[in-house]
């Protein structure tokens, strides 16, 4: 190896070394340019094997002559820096060489996503939402699973947060802010009478949270009628953990929930607006911008 050029592989080796290197697969066609092959500084790798020191499936550094470090091979399938591999040496490369490359998957998923929304485009009154909602979150979809509402409790006793707000005077206006956060939130049949008033004073999730909304950034929220859409503001002055019990009293007590104290904000559209609840059916986070769209 420390006779092969950078970039180069065992067609650079003298010829009675090549002899001497390939064998019996020195008389055979094909390129064979995976062995003994040293990468290169200034081209993309090779695919990376579950070893890099095979014979005949070599990834020999591109200046010094050494296999890649297990470090070196997480990077060319662009795994992030503090990424942690478990078990022996072996084990690790295997794990590597056997993965798909991050940005591969990264990539592929926005193609989906570019997809999906020319299926969208099918219904542009809906897609105009979604396209705004994805601006505001700069299209990275986070990791999407339930959060631990005991935990939350624990962690926040004195509730998760509270916003500042100033009811208006009858007949006042007041700017909204379209930059700040607001959670749609499917209501169900059994808790629609107050929003249909639009004199509701709080709302509670179902069991299940998805750990994709930032509840402490929260400042709107927008009840969403099943078959309808959404149409009134309300803002959430304490966002908290309580319990189902605190709304029917024959519940149990430790049926913790999120609860939002909300407060009737405005009517923003004269009447629903259809949209796609994107999170389980149930919710949508995204910014009031992308609402007012």
């Amino acid at each position: 190896m420390a006779m092969v050029p950078e970039g180069g592989d065992w067609r650079d080796l003298p010829e009675d070394v090549q002899k001497d290197y390939m064998g019996g697969s020195f008389y055979l066609g094909g390129g064979k340019t995976g062995m003994a092959r040293r990468l290169s500084m200034d081209e993309p790798s090779l695919t990376l094997t579950c070893a890099p020191a095979q014979k005949q499936t070599e990834r020999c550094h591109p200046i010094e002559t050494r296999p890649l470090t297990v470090r070196e091979y997480a990077r060319i399938q662009t795994f992030p820096d503090d990424w942690v591999f478990e078990g022996a040496v072996a084990d690790q490369y295997k794990q590597i060489g056997n993965a798909v490359p991050v940005n591969l998957a990264y990539a592929i998923g926005r193609s989906l996503i570019r997809l999906f929304n020319d299926i969208d485009a099918m219904t542009p009154e809906q897609s105009q939402f979604d396209e705004a909602n994805r601006i505001a979150h700069d299209m990275l979809p986070p990791e999407l699973f339930a959060i631990d509402m005991v935990e939350i409790q624990r962690n926040y006793p004195e509730g998760i947060l509270r916003n500042v707000y100033r009811k208006r005077k009858k007949g006042e206006n007041g700017d909204l802010d379209d930059s700040k956060n607001v959670l749609v939130s499917l209501v169900t049949k059994e808790n629609l009478d107050p929003f249909n008033h639009q004199n509701a004073r709080i709302y509670y999730t179902g069991k299940k949270f998805p750990s994709t909304v930032k509840l402490n950034k929260l400042y709107y929220f927008m009840p969403y009628t099943k078959g309808k859409g959404i149409r009134d503001l309300y803002v959430i002055k304490v966002a908290r953990v309580g319990t189902k019990h605190e709304i029917y009293q024959d519940c149990d007590e430790n049926d913790i929930r999120i609860v939002f104290e909300i407060e009737f904000v405005k009517q923003l559209f004269d009447d629903y607006k259809p949209i796609k609840l994107m999170i389980w059916h149930t919710f949508t986070d995204t910014n009031l911008r992308a609402v007012l769209a």
